[in-house]
Order: C-alpha cells, then structure tokens, then sequence
C-alpha cells in the first residue's frame, strides 16, 4: 500500500477530512510552540523542582509568568525578544482558540471544506460572533505557530547560555495580525416584546 500525497486526491477521502487535518495540524502545531514556551520557563525556574510549577500551567498563566521573570529578571534584548515572542503568542492562541474552540460545523462551498464559527462572549454586552474560516486560514496560523516555536526555541538557547557559542537572538518576526472577530449584538434578546396597536 503506497501513501498518499496531501496534494493527491484521495478515493476514499470524506468530506471535511481536509479541514480536519487542518485543524489537527494547528493544534499540534501550537502544542509544539506551547511545549517551548514551557522550556523557557522552565530554565528560569531552574532544577527539576520547576516541572511541579509548570506542568499545571495553563497557555494564560504559563504566558503571564514568563512575561513577569522577563519584567523582573531580565534586561536589554533578552528582555525585549521575550517580550516580543508574548506578544507573538497571545496574538498566535486568539486565532488558535478562536478556531478550535469556534468550529462548530463544516460546509461545502464551491466543492471547498469551510468551518463554521460561531461562539458568544458576555463581556459588557451579549455578542455573537460568527463567520466562515477557510483551510488557508486555518494553515496560515499553523504557519505562524511554526514561527512560534522556532523563535521560543532561539530565545530560550540564548538565555540559556548566550555566549558567543550560541547564536545571536534572531530577528523578531513581524506579530501577525490581530483577530478581528465579527460582531453582532444580542441585546434585542432583552428588549420587551413591543406591545401592538388596539
């Protein structure tokens, strides 16, 4: 049995397939990237004690507490690419939980696998959000998870050891762009029902 090529088209492939394993892709991806993130820290906290703090960390708290041993810790470019890659990551896990948490059903749209994405927040006022999200969409975050991990990983062998043995920090790549959710209002919900005319 050969293996299939991602750009061949399969016989036996259902519908979504491709959009899964796009979706699967991005998580994977940014567990990758996450796991990183979690050796950064891991190097400030120091010794085999720092696996009890961390291992419970969730993506929020494991953000928060790098960003506070780089503000307290840390000082000139070190302190400035740990910045820049907390920042790459928030921007980066909007999109990724947006996505994984948002899908809420597939479609066919002109023979291309689409998501549907639809969640609700209750930050002052009842909104939904909703929207088609394509595979390219989807990849492209992947993409920027890539970035991710490989910058982390960069960031963490120069606070590690920044010698003239490691190399210099690289570039920061330019942040993605911020998640613009669509938004629509759902106050109407609490409006009392207009009374109509005697």
């Amino acid at each position: 049995m050969s293996a299939i090529s991602s750009h061949e088209p399969d016989e036996n492939a259902e519908f979504g397939d491709k959009f899964n394993a796009a979706l699967g892709n991005l998580v994977i991806k940014w567990n990758r990237a996450e796991l990183h993130l979690r050796w950064l820290l891991d190097s400030f906290i120091g010794g085999p004690n720092a696996l009890v703090v961390t291992s419970e960390l969730g993506a929020v708290g494991l953000a928060n507490a790098l960003r506070t041993f780089a503000n307290e810790t840390t000082s000139g470019p070190l302190r400035e690419a740990i910045i820049h890659l907390l920042d790459y990551t928030d921007t980066t896990r909007a999109y990724r939980n947006y996505y994984v948490h948002g899908v809420v059903v597939l479609k066919n749209i002109n023979s291309a696998e689409v998501g549907y994405v639809q969640t609700f927040s209750a930050k002052g006022s009842m909104t939904k959000h909703h929207e088609q999200v394509s595979i390219e969409q989807i990849d492209k975050i992947a993409a920027h998870a890539v970035i991710l991990a490989d910058y982390a990983l960069a960031v963490l062998h120069h606070s590690v050891d920044p010698s003239d043995d490691i190399p210099k920090l690289p570039e920061p790549p330019p942040l993605p762009e911020k998640l613009k959710k669509p938004r629509q209002s759902l106050q109407w919900l609490w409006q009392p029902p207009q009374s109509s005319p005697a």
